[in-house]
């Protein structure tokens, strides 16, 4: 989905919330702001999508929206390339005890001004299935080094 000035001025008034404290990138203030922003903009296309939803992330730290009475966190990875089958989404390990029952995890491409849905998965299955990265390992689709211990899992293990 292309992403308009509309979309990205709704996101940045949504960045006020409170819930946007708890971003991993608190030493670097311009990367908080981005990924702030669109993490929010991956809210607003989860909503647009499920109109029956009902967005909590103001006021509830762990999960962004209520949808069918289950507790949905809604994930963006961020990237200037689309993404593989062997990309994989992350979580970090600090928020694994969340009450959370569902993941929505999206990507924004940074160059083509697009977000994409890559997929759900429950939380349950999601910690079962993924690998546990400590900080200071290398991705190997990119050779960065992790900065949190996190939880990854290849995005072909999502389902649509």
């Amino acid at each position: 989905m292309q992403v308009t000035d509309e979309m990205i001025k709704k996101a940045e008034e949504w960045n006020e919330f409170k819930s946007n404290k708890f971003t991993a990138k608190k030493n670097n203030p311009i990367k908080q702001r981005e990924l702030t922003v669109i993490g929010n903009l991956a809210e607003i296309v989860f909503y647009e999508k499920y109109k029956d939803s009902k967005r909590i992330s103001d006021t509830d730290y762990n999960a962004d929206f209520i949808l069918k009475n289950k507790r949905v966190d809604v994930k963006v990875k961020l990237g200037n390339e689309y993404l593989k089958p062997f990309y994989e989404v992350s979580i970090q390990a600090s928020q694994k005890m969340y009450d959370v029952d569902w993941y929505a995890f999206y990507h924004y491409n940074r160059r083509k001004k697009d977000i994409n849905f890559l997929g759900w998965i429950s939380k349950k299955d999601f910690f079962i299935k993924a690998n546990l990265k400590r900080q200071g390992d290398i991705y190997k689709n990119n050779n960065h080094k992790i900065e949190n211990d996190v939880y990854q899992l290849k995005i072909s293990e999502l389902t649509n």
